[in-house]
């Protein structure tokens, strides 16, 4: 199988890591002929019956579905775009405001998808599915007989082609849950981002008059104050920030580092 399969070795899908999820489904997006080779050859092979009639029904079934293959497109280009912001969030170095934007850029991206992203993965499915001898339609499934509640409804209301149902029910269902999901951590990150962000940006800290540093630090004591402590007292924060904002040089490392001193 390895020979067939040379260049990305199928991976088994993971439950934590963005990237190790990216890897899975990258082996099945950009090797789909050849790792369909491949089940091929193990069900030439192999002596066990139930290996063999695995290897087939995989093959003929689902690496070898139209549908398979769409779904497969569009969750790579989704964890892609995922898996990229989330290397970048992962830095070291990466500054709260940045952050803000990395997802706030996603959260644009995934709205774009949304709009376009279908018939392009539909394109290139059929590319796909053309290279590899695989009949190009969705499957349609049977409609239920819906009781109608009012006699206005009509009897092909929720109808819907095969084409339609897989964008419905399941490409818009997964972008509209991972635009939800983005979009609830750009929130709260937004909202770290107001109370700390002047904090990590020296050139932020520098352009603020006295009266709006005094309000940023009084607002940060507010947040981290419960009814029986208080974290740090705002005025002194604010006193602290103006002598260090005046003598800290233009870098935003050493800003930091400065007020780890606090």
């Amino acid at each position: 199988m390895e020979d067939t399969v040379p260049y990305i070795t199928a991976k088994p899908l993971s439950d934590t890591r963005w990237e190790c999820r990216l890897e899975s489904v990258k082996a099945l997006r950009y090797q789909m002929s050849e790792i369909r080779e491949a089940l091929f050859v193990v069900a030439d092979e192999s002596w066990d019956p139930m290996v063999k009639a695995e290897a087939e029904s995989l093959a003929n079934f689902e690496v070898g579905n139209f549908e398979f293959i769409l779904t497969t497109i569009i969750w790579y280009d989704i964890l892609f775009a995922a898996n990229t912001v989330s290397k970048s969030l992962q830095s070291a170095n990466v500054q709260l405001d940045v952050a803000v934007q990395q997802i706030k850029g996603l959260v644009t991206y995934l709205t774009k998808y949304r709009d376009t992203g279908f018939p392009s993965a539909v394109i290139t499915a059929k590319e796909i599915a053309s290279a590899m001898d695989v009949e190009q339609v969705f499957k349609q499934n049977r409609n239920r007989q819906r009781k109608r509640q009012f006699d206005y409804e009509s009897r092909d209301e929720g109808t819907l082609s095969a084409e339609q149902s897989v964008r419905t029910g399941y490409f818009l269902c997964i972008i509209d849950q991972a635009i939800t999901s983005m979009n609830t951590r750009f929130e709260q990150l937004q909202q770290n981002d107001t109370l700390f962000g002047f904090l990590y940006n020296i050139n932020t800290m520098r352009q603020l008059n006295d009266d709006d540093l005094l309000k940023c630090c009084m607002d940060l004591d507010l947040a981290l104050r419960s009814e029986s402590s208080r974290d740090l007292d705002g005025a002194d924060l604010c006193a602290e920030v103006n002598i260090f904002r005046k003598i800290v040089p233009e870098s935003v490392r050493t800003a930091i580092q400065c007020l780890q001193y606090l």
